[in-house]
């Protein structure tokens, strides 16, 4: 009996700790090696619109902190290049942002030049899976298996970057885009 216990107590543990880990996010650098600049060789919302972001992945903005600066801002002050009122002011030069939530993100430079010059980005955060009702708990029912229909052309081969039957993944893109693998596949 007490054999029985002290396993399911490990289960429960290794349970816990499993989903610790799976709340850790990935890490994205902006810009890659070129980092947060104006005219970047691939636009970075082109950059974005290939990667999938999630509740607590990180952006890291690298840029001389002494030129430049990276802000949050609503959607009207992105579309003008308008760095008044910003939400949120990163500086330093090596500054992290975690995304706390899902949906649309407005990232500028605070100079309107540099701005305009496509030192400026949009990221959307895909909404948290398994939050059925919207109040932050699982859903009580699991969501329906699509059965995919029977089709007379082949399965197209994975991405270059996947390996099937891994956990680990590293983007590289046009923008030098590098992310931290996520600990465990999580749902």
């Amino acid at each position: 009996m007490a054999r029985r216990i002290a396993g399911v107590a490990a289960l429960n543990l290794l349970s816990v700790l499993m989903a610790a880990t799976c709340a850790a996010g990935r890490d994205f650098y902006v810009g890659g090696r070129a980092g947060w600049a104006p005219n970047p060789a691939e636009p970075f919302n082109a950059w974005a619109e290939r990667n999938r972001f999630q509740v607590n992945d990180t952006l890291v903005f690298r840029y001389s902190k002494d030129a430049d600066a990276v802000l949050l801002v609503s959607q009207g002050h992105y579309d003008a290049c308008n760095a008044a009122q910003p939400a949120q002011r990163l500086d330093g030069g090596d500054s992290r942002f975690v995304f706390d939530h899902s949906g649309p993100y407005y990232f500028i430079s605070p100079d309107a030049a540099r701005c305009r010059a496509g030192e400026r980005l949009v990221v959307v955060v895909l909404a948290v899976r398994g939050d059925g009702d919207g109040d932050g708990t699982p859903s009580s029912s699991p969501p329906p298996v699509a059965t995919p229909a029977p089709s007379a052309l082949p399965t197209p081969p994975p991405p270059p970057h996947h390996v099937p039957g891994k956990n680990a993944s590293v983007a590289v893109a046009g923008a030098g885009a590098v992310t931290r693998p996520r600990a465990c596949a999580c749902a």
